[in-house]
């Protein structure tokens, strides 16, 4: 398939906005139409070094603030926040990777609305401060979030 120049401008400006830590939106793909997505990631106040990030789904008629499928990550604490706030029969799920120098160190997959608390892969506790942590948000039969957020315990 031949990528148009739009294509190829948006592939640039979707790069460019995740190297510069930027929030943004995507439009939906053809096999998703009618939800959009949302990413950002912040410093984190109450945990030096942490980075809180988040990644929403929410229908394109509304705005990010009214989403309807949230993944929240903690920094403080290393906790994940899934939130479905939408009563549409889908369930909110996530898919979260902890990384060291590029390398995935622990694969989870959370499933339902709640909050859960980060482990380390050996069970000895948190995750170690500095750990990157890799995730996004879907609605289990509608889609997922179409970029992958990152967060640092």
């Amino acid at each position: 398939m031949r990528r148009t120049w739009a294509h190829r401008l948006t592939g640039i400006a979707t790069a460019l906005a995740i190297a510069a830590g930027i929030g943004f939106v995507t439009q939906p793909t053809a096999a998703a139409a009618g939800y959009c997505s949302y990413k950002n990631d912040w410093a984190s106040k109450e945990d030096p070094g942490g980075r809180n990030a988040v990644a929403v789904l929410y229908r394109c008629e509304t705005t990010k603030e009214n989403y309807d499928y949230r993944a929240f990550f903690v920094a403080e604490g290393e906790k994940l926040i899934l939130e479905d706030r939408w009563t549409d029969g889908a369930e909110v799920s996530s898919n979260l990777f902890v990384m060291r120098n590029g390398e995935r160190i622990d694969t989870d997959y959370f499933r339902g609305a709640d909050s859960y608390n980060l482990g380390t892969p050996d069970g000895s506790g948190d995750i170690a401060e500095g750990l990157t942590v890799e995730f996004r948000v879907c609605a289990i039969g509608i889609q997922c979030s179409t970029a992958w957020v990152y967060g640092t315990a």
